[in-house]
């Protein structure tokens, strides 16, 4: 299984040389720190992911950038781990993903912030994809919620940005009994005067 993993890196890297060296660089640096944590996570999972990211999927591109954040919240909360999040999750806002777009414009935990200007040019992206979007996931229901919430990107609006949160994953998942609690916290951390 480990030698399938480096083959899978070997491939990712061969495929990223033609961009240049600073995607090789970006590409080696998370191979290595992955390598250190491949026992902890679902190795078919992360190669499925690097293979994808290495044909430039953007949103293997998130995944990859948010598993950085992860690393950098829970294993590994060092200035290298952070920059990896970072640069992912640029290469994947620049390649089209909402979700990328809107983690930078909401300065997701663990994210080197960014100007003020370049937060809202993101926001405005993301969720024009999202609004854009026929069917909305649960994921994007999040994302609107957090948004609305703190007026990133849109106008202040607590009512929609409530809406929103009652149909995102954070609330489907959980039992009934915990809902409540969840519901609760949201209205302090928001309706708080």
């Amino acid at each position: 299984m480990k030698k399938l993993f480096y083959m899978v890196a070997a491939v990712f890297i061969c495929g990223c040389s033609k961009q240049g060296n600073e995607d090789e660089k970006l590409l080696d640096n998370t191979v290595t720190l992955i390598e250190q944590y491949q026992d902890e996570m679902q190795r078919d999972t992360v190669q499925d992911i690097i293979g994808a990211a290495s044909k430039g999927d953007p949103e293997a591109e998130w995944k990859i950038g948010k598993l950085m954040i992860a690393m950098w919240t829970y294993k590994e909360p060092n200035e290298e781990v952070r920059e990896l999040a970072n640069k992912w999750l640029r290469k994947a806002a620049k390649d089209g993903s909402e979700y990328a777009m809107l983690d930078l414009a909401l300065n997701v935990n663990g994210l080197i912030e960014l100007a003020e200007q370049q937060r809202m040019i993101y926001a405005e992206k993301g969720l024009h994809i999202i609004q854009n979007k026929e069917k909305k996931n649960a994921l994007d229901a999040t994302y609107l919620s957090h948004c609305y919430a703190g007026g990133v990107g849109v106008e202040q609006n607590i009512e929609e940005a409530y809406k929103w949160f009652v149909t995102s994953p954070e609330l489907q998942n959980v039992p009934e009994s915990e809902k409540e609690i969840l519901i609760d916290r949201w209205r302090k951390t928001y309706l708080s005067e």
